[in-house]
């Protein structure tokens, strides 16, 4: 994955970074289905952040190649977007792209 925290912009020539967010609350079978779609895909994301809803912290083990972000607290799909959306916005350019999943 490629690294480029708090770039303003992309870099001349640079393809603009792809940068998902997922949400989960323990559904670890589906967890592991998404991602691995997800890389399976033509472009997969440079990033991938996975907010974890459950305070038992049940997505972490599956989560570990990417970056896992603990919530505490289940805070729903919207506050785990919040916090994933943030962590996003501190690794992305102008150019790049979030994707919410």
């Amino acid at each position: 994955m490629t690294e480029r925290q708090g770039a303003d912009r992309t870099p001349p020539g640079a393809a603009p970074l792809l940068i998902g967010v997922l949400v989960t609350y323990r559904r670890p079978a589906e967890l592991e289905s998404t991602i691995s779609a997800l890389a399976n895909q033509s472009r997969p994301p440079d990033f991938l952040l996975v907010v974890d809803n459950d305070p038992e912290r049940s997505a972490e083990r599956i989560a570990a190649a990417h970056e896992y972000l603990p919530s505490g607290d289940n805070l729903g799909p919207a506050g785990g977007l919040a916090i994933g959306v943030a962590a996003a916005l501190q690794r992305a350019g102008d150019d790049d792209w979030i994707i919410l999943l």
